[in-house]
Formats: structure tokens, sequence, C-alpha cells
């Protein structure tokens, strides 16, 4: 996620709209100059139709939790939002198969909880 003027601020006095923004992040919108959701939502769902372009038998994607999120997201719009406000561990695997057409639902391989 892009934090654009936030990147990098302390998290020790963060500012009212992080506040804001981090209390319930899925209804409240990000503050101006933040990614959006929806955003991050989209910009995974443009990697992951790339994906579909390429010769690899299985692809490991290793990232951080809102990106994973956001791709969730994508893979299952029926979600309507509910990977963003769930917990996700360090470490977290989650698996899909692509069958030359789409993805398939993801499943929770691996969690720390």
């Amino acid at each position: 996620m892009d934090y654009g003027p936030y990147e990098g601020t302390s998290l020790e006095h963060p500012s009212p709209e992080i506040i804001h923004f981090f209390s319930d992040f899925v209804h409240n919108p990000a503050p101006e100059g933040m990614e959006s959701l929806a955003h991050v939502t989209g910009r995974m769902g443009d990697f992951l139709e790339d994906l579909k372009e390429t010769d690899a038998e299985s692809v490991l994607l290793a990232t951080h939790a809102i990106a994973l999120k956001g791709a969730l997201e994508y893979l299952t719009p029926e979600s309507d939002g509910q990977w963003w406000s769930r917990f996700i561990s360090t470490c977290a695997v989650f698996s899909t198969e692509y069958d030359g057409k789409e993805y398939s639902l993801p499943v929770e391989e691996f969690q720390i909880r």
C-alpha cells in the first residue's frame, strides 16, 4: 500500500486522519494522498491477470499482508471487503489454482495464530 505523504512517519504519534483511517479502514476512506483499498485490490488483480500469461507451472508469491488481502479480495469479489478486516498473520500461506481460464477460490493452507 502506498502511504503517500504518511510514508515513514512515526507510529508513536500518528496523525488524527491516520488514527481515523486505521480505526475502521474498511469503512473510513484513506486520507488524501494515501492509496485506497480499492486501488490495492485493482493493482493486485492486474498482477494476478498478468500471471496468467506466464508459462510457469507454479508461482510462489511472497508479500505483505495488505497486498495479500488485496489479492484475496480480487480472487473473491463476493467477500465484499471481509478480507480487509480479517487478521492474517506473519507467514500465512494461501493457495489458488489457475485452470487456464480462472483462478479457484483461495484456500488458507497455514497461519500462525
